[in-house]
């Protein structure tokens, strides 16, 4: 069941607190009054912590203060209209239009990163078993992927789905991965790549491994390379010996025209042999002068292709030449990152110690 059928009246008393007999405290203090046959009706959680004889039976209160309250809030929310309410921070609603007064004083405060809000939608419903709101939470993060801007957001997004949902029953650990891997040079190179060691240190080692393997690949495709060029040299060669061999012979058939003519200028039929000869031997040439002329410009773009190639291998070895290994003095652990230069602190991703940029100790 996908939320309540629309009732003003339902509304109107959770806005007053008119009817309410069930009140959820939250992590900031707050406390949402609701109605039971709401949540009981649609949740197992909570039918089963008001269920006769379990210890909140008696009780108006169930404590919530390990969740995050604005992803309660929309779990709330969703239980009475089937639809929750991210906001953005330009204000706008980021899901389609839906009431504010499923069990809320006040809409919830505008989020500084949707993205992040509806993965604690995702996980809560998770949690809580709401099938229908994984499945809408689920579709907002897909959506939210296809965004240019969550570049930005990404690592933490990772860090958030990987410290709540293992990845056997999470299907949206799919789509980060898909994700990842479409935009891994972005994402660990520059200002991403200390901010994915931090947050995702499995994720961005699968990058990295899977960055090296298409390196290998590109070589390997250049080598390949490099032999058919080798075989349109030969080719060349064979062509150009050809033609040499043919403009030798048409140097012989004209010596012997010669001789002949000399011989006998009545042999006009014998010298129109020869002169037929000649021309056939220069329309073989033609042939093979075109022939070479389309060997040299697919050379060309052999060439052209090998240097590119060159240039990009040249790139991704600065890269990973970047890379350093180093040790950790409090927890004795090793890890990879880029260092800055200068006196910035940088933070150990495994313990949280911090030391000036240039006091990192590499690994030996």
């Amino acid at each position: 069941m996908a939320g309540l059928p629309g009732n003003d009246a339902i509304y109107k008393a959770v806005e007053s607190g008119d009817y309410c007999d069930l009140r959820l405290r939250l992590s900031d203090d707050t406390e949402l009054k609701v109605h039971r046959v709401v949540l009981c009706t649609q949740c197992e959680f909570f039918a089963n912590a008001m269920k006769p004889g379990r210890f909140l039976a008696n009780s108006s209160v169930i404590d919530m203060k390990h969740d995050p309250p604005q992803a309660i809030k929309r779990l709330v929310e969703f239980l009475y209209t089937g639809h929750y309410t991210v906001k953005g921070p330009d204000n706008s609603d980021t899901d389609e239009p839906t009431s504010h007064a499923a069990g809320l004083e006040s809409p919830p405060d505008e989020d500084a990163e949707p993205l992040l809000a509806h993965a604690d939608v995702y996980i809560i419903s998770k949690l809580y078993e709401v099938a229908k709101l994984e499945e809408e939470a689920f579709n907002a993060i897909k959506s939210a992927l296809e965004e240019p801007k969550t570049l930005e957001v990404f690592p933490r997004l990772v860090q958030t789905i990987y410290a709540s949902v293992s990845e056997a029953a999470c299907s949206v650990h799919d789509e980060l991965s898909y994700y990842a891997l479409s935009h891994a040079s972005e994402l660990i190179s520059g200002n991403h790549l200390q901010a994915m060691i931090q947050n995702a240190p499995d994720l961005t080692e699968k990058l990295i491994r899977h960055l090296v393997s298409s390196n290998s690949t590109k070589t390997e495709q250049l080598l390949a390379a490099d032999v058919d060029i080798k075989r349109l040299e030969d080719k060349a060669k064979e062509a150009s010996a050809e033609i040499e061999k043919l403009q030798n012979k048409a140097k012989e058939v004209n010596a012997e025209i010669e001789k002949e003519q000399n011989k006998a200028k009545g042999a006009d039929p014998e010298i129109k042999k020869l002169q037929d000869k000649v021309k056939e031997a220069d329309a073989e040439i033609k042939k093979l002068k075109i022939r070479v002329e389309g060997k040299n410009d697919e050379l060309e773009l052999l060439y052209n292709r090998v240097n590119r190639g060159d240039t990009q291998i040249r790139r991704l070895k600065d890269d990973l030449n970047d890379i350093q290994c180093y040790r950790c003095s409090r927890c004795c652990q090793h890890f990879e990152m880029v260092m800055p230069a200068g006196y910035r602190y940088i933070t150990c991703p495994l313990c949280g110690h911090e030391r000036k940029a240039g006091s990192w100790r590499r690994c030996e």
